[in-house]
């Protein structure tokens, strides 16, 4: 059965769909039609697209939109969970076929963007979701992609879709501890494994609610401080610190994280597209006005003034679009 949608639905899959089948697709109306909705809107748009036009409308905007416009246009018209599963899928690759100097996407860092603090049922989701769409497991997938990485960040992977439950610590004052042990013993051998591994059998809110009883005992000495100041002394393996760091960070204060992910994003040479496209795509909507808060308050800007001096032409238009929808 065909479902309902509102005549503004409609109106707009019938300027979609006529801005697709032009000779040249009128990237200027899509961006315009799509830019203007908020996800739940997109969502609906997308089923009644298929609907009607028998086609996946995100795979019409990737084929017939231009590189980074045509992969936000795309990911801004998914469900979240099922955008989620395509950026794991793509892991590594980039959609921007014309730009082969620019900052290249990273599996690594696709990964922890679209794996870490998030909540059991989410992460339950995105598995049943990747099955559909793929026909692979993503733990295996996950494997595969990281093939040519150490056995712990298998690991830390394979323990992050690990099934839990999403309760609070039994004993708070003992993690705690825990972690500060952790945290401040002397020997540097294993010091950043024994943190990841540690840190991957958290849910998010079991880290979240950790870090902050422990900046509150322990005034003075900040997690992510005092994370930092050690892999720095100890001379950590590189890439197993940022995994740590990375983690700590996006369950303890994710708008304030994913902020600085903005900024890093558009940061050094060249603007990494994937990654600023990435994370509009994710955030938009009811979580964004906290980033967009916390990167004021961090860079002293709006991230729409650092989106205008970074970007330009259609794709800014677009990000401006779709990260102002809450303001």
């Amino acid at each position: 059965m065909t479902e309902t949608a509102s005549p503004e639905i409609v109106y707009d899959c019938q300027n979609i769909n006529c801005a697709l089948v032009a000779q040249v697709p009128d990237e200027d109306a899509l961006v315009t039609i799509i830019g203007r909705r908020e996800p739940h809107q997109l969502v609906m748009m997308t089923r009644y697209y298929r609907q009607t036009y028998g086609v996946d409308l995100p795979t019409e905007l990737e084929k017939r939109a231009s590189d980074s416009v045509g992969g936000l246009l795309a990911r801004a018209c998914q469900h979240k969970i099922i955008a989620d599963a395509h950026y794991i899928h793509n892991a590594g690759k980039t959609n921007r076929k014309h730009e082969q100097f620019r900052r290249k996407d990273n599996t690594m860092q696709v990964l922890l963007e679209v794996l870490t603090g998030r909540k059991p049922d989410e992460i339950k989701e995105l598995q049943e979701a990747f099955q559909a769409l793929f026909r692979t497991e993503l733990e295996s997938y996950v494997v595969k992609l990281l093939k040519d990485e150490e056995e712990a960040v298998h690991q830390f992977f394979i323990e992050l879709l690990k099934e839990k439950v999403n309760e609070p610590l039994p004993d708070m004052a003992a993690a705690v501890n825990q972690l500060h042990g952790l945290l401040t013993t002397e020997t540097k051998e294993r010091y950043e494994y024994n943190l990841l591994e540690y840190v991957s059998k958290l849910t998010t809110s079991q880290l979240d609610k950790l870090v902050y009883a422990y900046n509150s005992e322990h005034r003075g000495a900040h997690v992510v401080t005092v994370l930092r100041n050690n892999f720095k002394s100890k001379k950590s393996n590189k890439k197993v610190a940022e995994m740590v760091l990375f983690t700590v960070m996006r369950c303890a204060d994710a708008p304030r994280h994913i902020a600085h992910q903005f900024e890093e994003s558009m940061s050094g040479m060249g603007t990494h597209e994937d990654q600023l496209s990435r994370l509009v795509a994710r955030h938009c909507g009811k979580s964004m006005q906290k980033v967009l808060d916390a990167y004021k308050v961090d860079f002293d800007r709006t991230l729409a003034d650092r989106i205008r001096g970074d970007t330009s032409g259609l794709y800014c238009n677009l990000l401006l679009h779709l990260i102002q929808q809450t303001v």
